[in-house]
């Protein structure tokens, strides 16, 4: 039988000790919030008003003309030339503006094969930005396709707000906030059995299931509020904004629950494991910096499929996490139910394994 009265015995003397030791514990807090400031200043730039530097090589005949009017039409949403663009006589001559940077890329015209060859870093953003650009305009030459003129080039679907790498991230950033969780609670695991209360749980006849829903109040429900809330305000107060307002934070902040307790899980499983705190954290440490780039909060994931038609990004939780919220805060889009369903799965299970872990390795095994 259930003990509420325990069980809230627990959450109660989870949050004393949170914020009790708030020196140590505001790191959950601060740290995403110094994140979001420093890519907020870092990528706050309009990129929708970016004009990409290019060289043209061997661009003679009537395709290769028609191809080189539309690519100088382009506009971005600033209504300037969305490609800045050079000719050169040769290719040698393109390819020692490329080294010296002030091009990012060379398009050379082959007749013979009728195709565009790109020269270029291939590592570098500007770059990739022109390869898609020159393929979709390619494609539309060669198969007759009509392409409106001007185009107006911008990411988000919206050529009325301003568009910056600050707004892609900050899904990916929301949700390493949330991630942040992770070694806190795994040090707090730890903790319990350091501290004795372990020992307390086996005297008063405290069950495993009582300590993971006291855990999950705690640190799943009310510091995961709170910390939701500092992320999606802190957020807002560099410069966000959602599409539709709050109606779109709506169904971020219902996304952003079995994200939090699929944390919280993963915390107590660390802690289980690990019954030094210190290594605990370290632990909690390391998976949370993994799970933050896999999850898309640093870096754009490979599209590259591993199982099935699901890449990485797709297989991790807190990747489907950072991409339901980019949807509805970017776009405007309704709750997403299968990505919802898939993070409250691993929610369940993760939660499940880690109460498990705990109530095995520490809770029977006190002495």
């Amino acid at each position: 039988m259930i003990s509420y009265r325990i069980i809230f015995a627990i959450a109660q003397k989870n949050l004393r000790i949170f914020f009790r030791e708030w020196k140590s514990n505001m790191i959950v807090f601060l740290l995403p919030l110094i994140f979001i400031a420093v890519f907020a200043f870092a990528f706050g730039g309009d990129i929708g008003a970016v004009t990409f530097q290019v060289g043209l090589v061997g661009f003679e005949g009537d395709q290769a003309q028609v191809t080189q009017n539309i690519l100088e039409d382009l506009q971005n949403n600033q209504d300037e030339p969305l490609l800045n663009i050079q000719t050169y006589s040769d290719e040698e001559s393109a390819r020692e503006a490329v080294a010296r940077m002030d091009i990012s890329a060379v398009l050379v015209w082959e007749g013979e094969d009728q195709r565009i060859r790109l020269i270029g870093d291939t590592f570098g953003q500007s770059f990739q930005a022109i390869r898609g650009i020159v393929s979709s305009v390619a494609g539309q030459v060669f198969f007759g396709e009509d392409l409106p003129n001007p185009v107006v080039i911008d990411p988000i679907l919206d050529t009325e707000r301003t568009t910056s790498g600050f707004v892609y991230l900050v899904p990916g950033l929301i949700v390493y906030g949330i991630i942040m969780l992770i070694p806190q609670v795994a040090i707090t695991v730890a903790q319990e059995r350091e501290k004795r209360y372990v020992f307390r749980y086996l005297t008063s006849q405290v069950r495993g299931l009582d300590v993971i829903l006291g855990y999950l109040i705690s640190h799943g429900l009310i510091i995961g509020f709170l910390q939701t809330t500092i992320l999606f305000s802190a957020v807002h107060l560099f410069g966000y904004r959602s599409v539709e307002g709050f109606q779109s934070l709506i169904p971020a902040l219902i996304i952003a629950v079995p994200t939090t307790l699929l944390c919280v899980g993963i915390g107590m499983f660390i802690g289980g494991v690990v019954r030094n705190s210190e290594e605990s954290g370290n632990w909690g440490t390391i998976i949370t910096i993994i799970l933050g780039f896999l999850s898309g909060a640093f870096i754009q994931l490979p599209s590259d499929t591993l199982i099935g038609d699901w890449s990485l990004a797709e297989i991790i939780p807190t990747g489907q996490a950072s991409e339901a919220l980019r949807q509805s805060m970017q776009f405007g889009s309704s709750l997403d139910g299968m990505r919802f369903a898939y993070i409250s799965l691993w929610a369940i299970a993760i939660v499940i394994l880690g109460g498990f872990v705990y109530t095995k390795r520490q809770l029977h095994q006190v002495l």
